[in-house]
């Protein structure tokens, strides 16, 4: 069956432009099992080239940035709300 996690850069279909040529690059992790696989992808970079010269343009993945940011701010609250909680029953004992 071969590999069952494979995680790795693909270069998209290529796209020309007049006399420049746009290729996409993506970050891909795919997960095989014996009924079928799971696959995703997050895009990194573009590749632009013409006939004078190439160039990577990086692509900013917004959307991790607000999972990242969605995460931290859960983390932040839970840790809060579990120290408030602490004091609220530290107060009820000492009455």
């Amino acid at each position: 069956m071969g590999r069952v996690v494979e995680m790795g850069s693909r270069l998209g279909t290529p796209v020309v432009i007049g006399k420049m040529r746009v290729v996409p690059v993506a970050r891909a992790l795919i997960v095989r099992w014996a009924g079928g696989a799971w696959v995703w992808r997050r895009p990194l970079r573009v590749l632009v080239s013409d006939e004078k010269a190439s160039r990577v343009i990086p692509i900013r993945d917004i959307n991790r940035c607000i999972q990242v940011a969605a995460a931290v701010a859960a983390l932040a609250l839970g840790i809060l709300v579990g120290r408030i909680h602490r004091a609220q029953k530290g107060e009820a004992a000492d009455e």
